[in-house]
């Protein structure tokens, strides 16, 4: 998983159900190798219809486990609108920030809805 559309095209087939008929926000990480491929899939935490909470310490605890060499987070949006929150956004920023710290890059964060995906990485760079 190296580019923005194979994490969407990953994310989409993995968490197709969660996708389409996930009634409460879920926030997941996939942990990767050194060649970027899928070690494991972790669920986060459940959040309300609107908001999960997620913190830097609950996201790389299974990421450490595994011995991952960098992570991609999603959750899915309820509404089947996957249009990034300025808090997703926000979320993003720090466990950014987390994963250069701890050494283990966080690559993307892809928001599910419906059949609809988006690359945070991918809107971010403008590419909306």
């Amino acid at each position: 998983i190296t580019t923005p559309a194979l994490a969407i095209q990953y994310c989409k087939t993995e968490f197709k159900a969660l996708a389409n008929h996930g009634i409460q926000e879920e926030f997941w990480l996939v942990t990767l190798d050194t060649k970027n491929q899928p070690i494991n899939k972790h669920q986060i935490t459940v959040g309300t219809l609107r908001n999960s909470l997620i913190h830097p310490r609950e996201t790389f605890r299974p990421a450490i486990a595994d011995a991952a060499n960098c992570i991609i987070v999603l959750h899915q949006h309820p509404s089947k609108d996957p249009t990034p929150s300025d808090q997703d956004i926000s979320v993003t920023e720090r466990l950014e920030q987390a994963g250069e710290i701890i050494g283990i890059p966080l690559i993307d964060h892809v928001v599910l809805g419906g059949e609809k995906a988006i690359s945070i990485a991918e809107w971010r760079s403008g590419n909306r």
